[in-house]
């Protein structure tokens, strides 16, 4: 089901379009009784004191190595907390293992066949409304925190944001930025607050403060840089397993600094805006590959240690109708609807969104179907259902696996073949819609400092 202002035919079938008429039926009928301004509800009339949001993204986390998702390392002791008395989502995947391609899909509530930032230089279409942009028309003050170039006006991801700083360009710490800005929020306003951190992506430099999981004894070459990461995921080098293992502690060392940065961000948010409630998320945009399948790092396989996420809602109580969904299949994509849901914030009424958005927005608690897979460069297609992935990379390199089984002996491919030919085939469907959509989206290209930034990141 893809978005006719792209330049792609609508393909609601009859029910999504029944649903999508009664949704702007509603939101025009309640709007015209609160005496809404363009068409859209009053966010007063719904939610006199709306909750700020705090959404944290955590790149390249993989939520194995959460403690609340039965990682024995200490890495997330404040996450874990948020976790304790929040919902936590045990199947939730990217569409795409790499930040450009996956962030646009979390924003805009789209996956890659309707959004079409696939490649440096893309630029989400305006089209598109962001989540930041639905917030402040319901309302909300936006502010946005991004570490990666990725994330930024370059790409189009500042869009809705009153203010957005790309801390790259700032000698400040992200943390410290955002700590310092809590005494500049309007008082009179909900605040949308999106932070997007590096760690506990490369490179893994933890500090002797949070290094607590490496072997003091280690003497290998193995370091957590960009430069010797890509040499042996290339098999340019060679690794063993205590280089395995040291890697591993010193990524478990960067999450667990992370994690104190959510801790210190939330306990100010707490005490400057003690009066309000607060919605937090903690999840990330793809996950990391420590020697699983012969790979290191991310963007090149469509595997789970890459595909995984973790995604937490706190407190409860806010999210307890998303809870019977907690097992259920999700994509980032669906995280836009869910949060619009549980904020009653109104759709705007010039859209047309996918049928998958709007069963969220409106509670479903099914699992999604499928998510579409993609890496980039020469990238890898597959789809993945609640019951299978799918990979297809040629006519001779095809694997169909049950989640988490992804080894060589595992495939399926020939014993299930009607059941990948099926998945193909809708793989294919979607690839000829994102041919489709590639026209309508804008090119821009990055500055010196956006380079320099993605260089030290190991772009």
């Amino acid at each position: 089901v893809y978005v006719t202002n792209l330049g792609v035919s609508a393909e609601l079938d009859r029910a999504a379009r029944r649903r999508l008429a009664d949704l702007r039926g509603e939101q025009r009928a309640t709007a015209a009784v609160a005496e809404a301004p363009a068409g859209r509800r009053s966010a007063q009339s719904v939610m006199p004191a709306r909750p700020d949001v705090l959404v944290f993204l955590l790149d390249a986390a993989r939520p194995d190595h959460f403690g609340c998702y039965g990682y024995q390392r200490d890495t997330t002791p404040f996450i874990d907390t948020l976790a304790e008395n929040g919902v936590q989502f045990s199947d939730v995947v990217t569409s795409a293992p790499y930040t450009l391609c996956s962030v646009p899909a979390l924003l805009a509530g789209v996956e890659w066949p309707i959004h079409g930032v696939v490649q440096r230089g893309d630029v989400l279409p305006g089209e598109l409304p962001t989540l930041a942009e639905m917030l402040a028309d319901a309302g909300y003050f936006a502010a946005g925190y991004s570490e990666n170039p990725y994330v930024s006006t370059a790409t189009g991801l500042d869009r809705g944001f009153a203010t957005f700083h790309e801390t790259w360009r700032d000698d400040r710490a992200t943390r410290d930025l955002v700590i310092e800005d809590l005494a500049h929020l309007p008082a009179q306003k909900p605040v949308f607050c999106f932070v997007h951190f590096m760690p506990p992506h490369e490179p893994y430099l933890p500090g002797p403060e949070h290094d607590k999981f490496t072997d003091p004894s280690y003497g290998g070459s193995a370091g957590g840089v960009p430069n010797y990461l890509k040499e042996i995921d290339l098999g340019r080098r060679d690794w063993n397993e205590a280089d395995r293992a040291h890697l591993v502690g010193l990524y478990d060392g960067n999450l667990h600094r992370v994690d104190s940065w959510v801790r210190d961000i939330v306990t100010a948010w707490r005490q400057a805006r003690a009066d309000r409630e607060i919605l937090i998320v903690v999840l990330s945009d793809h996950g990391e590959a420590f020697g699983e399948h012969h790979r290191f790092g991310h963007n090149s396989t469509l595997y789970s240690e890459m595909l995984r996420v973790p995604l937490i809602i706190h407190p409860h109580r806010m999210a307890e109708e998303l809870a019977a969904e907690r097992d259920q299949l999700r994509s980032l994509a669906d995280v836009t609807p869910m949060l619009l849901r549980l904020l009653d914030v109104p759709l705007p009424v010039d859209s047309i969104w996918p049928e998958r958005f709007l069963t969220m927005y409106d509670g479903g608690a099914e699992p999604r179907s499928f998510v579409p897979l993609r890496t980039a460069g020469r990238p890898l297609y597959g789809l993945r259902t609640p019951e299978r992935l799918a990979i297809y990379d040629s006519l001779t390199r095809q694997w169909l696996f049950a989640p988490d089984t992804e080894a060589a002996e595992a495939n399926l491919r020939l014993t299930e073949s009607a059941t990948f030919v099926g998945m193909v085939g809708t793989l294919d469907r979607l690839l000829a819609h994102a041919a489709a959509n590639r026209a309508a989206v804008p090119r821009a290209a990055f500055d010196e400092a956006a380079r320099k930034r993605l260089k030290t990141l190991g772009y």
